[in-house]
């Protein structure tokens, strides 16, 4: 009886073994769609923000450097991180 327990155990830990390993790849997927979505969001949103400003104030601005520089920082290091 003894070793038929054992095989019993042996088969158990498999599957939760096989069930954790689910889970893990489970986890990896959805932090990487929560990344993904969450960027996207932040991109939506200065999208939407700059289009308020324009409409706030319909002359024209040109922008600083030093704005043009970060907003090409973040998107740049946005599509760097979806290369992966």
């Amino acid at each position: 009886m003894a070793l038929g327990n054992a095989n019993t155990n042996y088969k158990d830990i498999e599957v939760l073994e096989e069930q954790l390993l689910q889970l893990q790849r489970s986890y990896i997927d959805l932090t990487q769609k929560y990344a993904k979505i969450s960027a996207e969001l932040v991109l939506q949103q200065d999208n939407f923000d700059d289009i308020k400003r324009l409409v706030k104030k319909p002359q024209v601005q040109e922008s600083s450097p030093a704005r043009k520089e970060a907003q090409r920082s973040k998107r740049r290091c946005i599509s760097e991180f979806f290369q992966c």
